[in-house]
């Protein structure tokens, strides 16, 4: 019984267990998005009408659809723009491009499900 306990407590709403490894939201994916795409993507007035600073308005999508298919990266419109280096876009000549570090925690946080806080707000 204790057992079935913990798988309870440790399997993701996608039922993907949950691995120590993946980006935290809170410390890690969080501040990231807010750092580098929030600027464009919150709820008022958000590019290309997709916000990023809820759970809510990431899983909707924006003017292509859903962008983000939880566990799936290479499926995942978000994480293709920002691997090509498309998102975000550059400004005044110059690329803004996400480091490969920061390009690898998107990556693994949508192949761990894209776990967002419910109630978050970036």
């Amino acid at each position: 019984m204790r057992w079935i306990l913990i798988l309870l407590v440790a399997v993701t709403p996608f039922g993907r267990l949950v691995n120590a490894a993946d980006p935290d939201f809170e410390t890690t994916v969080g501040p990231l998005l807010t750092k580098r795409c929030l600027e464009c993507h919150q709820s008022v007035n958000p590019s290309v009408n997709f916000a990023i600073d809820t759970a809510a308005a990431m899983l909707a999508g924006g003017d292509s659809g859903k962008v983000i298919v939880p566990g799936s990266p290479d499926q995942s419109l978000l994480f293709q723009k920002i691997n090509a280096g498309e998102m975000p876009p550059e400004r005044n000549g110059h690329s803004r491009r996400l480091a490969d570090s920061e390009i690898e925690i998107i990556r693994q946080w949508i192949a761990a499900g894209a776990i967002y806080p419910e109630g978050k707000k970036l």
